[in-house]
């Protein structure tokens, strides 16, 4: 069902990361970043005793990597470079390491809203499922009362894609044979058909629509016991800027009260920087998005700061004996998921 990769001695394992395979419904593999003689970085499936390393749960997954992570400094320093390539080979493993684990934290919370908001929501009978495939008839409907709202589903077993009738919402009919493509479609149809998005759209700017559209949600978390609880422990330890997935809790003295902002991405793949976690955050304006600092690849660091977003109007400036500089820390990445749990959906 997999490909099987044979790595020879000269592949190192610099680094793991979580990701979800399509093909395995609600499970989670872990896939090691590795590089060859030719000092080419590449994810192959992480294999432990000859076979793959699954997981049903995120956190369990997350566990697993993170201890494996913990040689990455060795791995580096095996290879026997020179300072400047040790400390550049370093960061770039941690940026990739770093933004795979939070693109899969960040989807499998934006699934498991999707589902909430369609909690109340039509669920056929299985009786009136209508496909001419007979076989694949039970997995559609497992899957439908999960996420009643899909368009599209893939079945891997039977290698086919179906998509839903236009006229009648219990038809199902042969869309394709299943490619990898259908695979990733019906994984995205899973996430943003639950906010009513198009899985055709840009990928990215699907999930930055799913963004804006869950900050009120996101701002609801403030009238929470529980993160009232977290926020006031969060002071008294003289933390005043938590970054929580794609969010932030952020506090003033100056208005004595918490808000939430957007992170924007320094450290994603088509980026040369890299999560600086002991950096601080400089505001110098009032913006909605926190720039979290981050490492240049010729290892300069750089002070995160805010801004709004391009098509917003510039950000109110704040006056020079107002700026604010804030350390920064991190909250687990299946928290928010977590609390927003607790906010009941319409």
């Amino acid at each position: 069902m997999y490909n099987s990769y044979i790595l020879d001695a000269s592949f190192v394992l610099l680094g793991a990361a979580v990701a979800y395979d399509s093909r395995l419904v609600d499970k989670f593999i872990v896939e090691g970043l590795y590089i060859n003689k030719h000092h080419k970085l590449k994810w192959y499936n992480y294999i432990a005793d000859g076979r793959l390393v699954i997981f049903d749960s995120l956190e369990e997954a997350l566990k697993y990597a993170e201890s494996l992570n913990d040689n990455l400094g060795e791995s580096v320093s095996s290879l026997c470079l020179n300072p400047v390539e040790e400390l550049s080979l370093q960061l770039k493993a941690l940026k990739l390491v770093t933004c795979k684990n939070r693109l899969i934290n960040e989807e499998v919370l934006m699934y498991h809203v999707a589902i909430a908001r369609h909690s109340l929501a039509y669920r056929p009978d299985f009786d009136k499922i209508e496909t001419t495939y007979e076989s694949i008839k039970q997995p559609l409907f497992e899957q439908l009362k999960l996420t009643p709202y899909i368009s599209i589903f893939a079945c891997p077993r039977y290698k086919i894609l179906l998509h839903r009738g236009n006229d009648n919402k219990n038809d199902w009919r042969k869309k394709s044979n299943l490619t990898k493509r259908g695979l990733e479609l019906f994984y995205r149809a899973r996430i943003c058909e639950g906010f009513e998005l198009s899985i055709n759209n840009h990928w990215g700017d699907t999930k930055g629509e799913i963004r804006r559209l869950l900050l009120p949600r996101a701002n609801q978390l403030l009238h929470l016991a529980s993160v009232k609880s977290l926020l006031a422990d969060a002071l008294k330890k003289g933390q005043k800027v938590l970054v929580c997935g794609g969010y932030v809790f952020w506090y003033e003295e100056s208005n004595l009260k918490w808000e939430v902002k957007f992170t924007k991405d320094t450290y994603d793949n088509s980026s040369s920087k890299t999560l600086w976690k002991e950096g601080s955050i400089l505001s110098k304006n009032h913006g909605r998005l926190i720039i979290l600092p981050y490492i240049k690849k010729d290892g300069k660091k750089i002070s995160g700061h805010t801004k709004n977003a391009p098509n917003d109007s510039p950000a109110f400036p704040r006056k020079k004996d107002e700026y604010v500089d804030l350390p920064f820390n991190i909250l687990k990445g299946d928290l928010m998921y977590e609390l927003m749990g607790e906010i009941n959906y319409e």
